[in-house]
């Protein structure tokens, strides 16, 4: 498992909270955690609003080695 701290970092400077961030993104909180926490890589679509939430670029947020993985979305 590899920690995302620049996608947990993120959220916490933008002012979210996980519970909030995950329902504003249509996400539950378990897997949001599970995004952070490496347990799972986030679909395109998922990334993209992640990323246009946080107004940052996709590869400011997430491990570009992980993200062409769509077998866990």
């Amino acid at each position: 498992m590899n920690l995302n701290w620049k996608l947990k970092a993120a959220i916490y400077e933008q002012g979210w909270n996980q519970k909030a961030f995950s329902e504003v993104i249509g996400i539950s909180e378990l897997e949001l955690s599970r995004l952070i926490t490496g347990r799972k890589v986030p679909a395109a679509n998922t990334r993209k609003e992640i990323a246009n939430m946080l107004m940052k670029p996709e590869v400011d947020l997430f491990d570009t080695a992980n993200t062409g993985s769509e077998l866990m979305h």
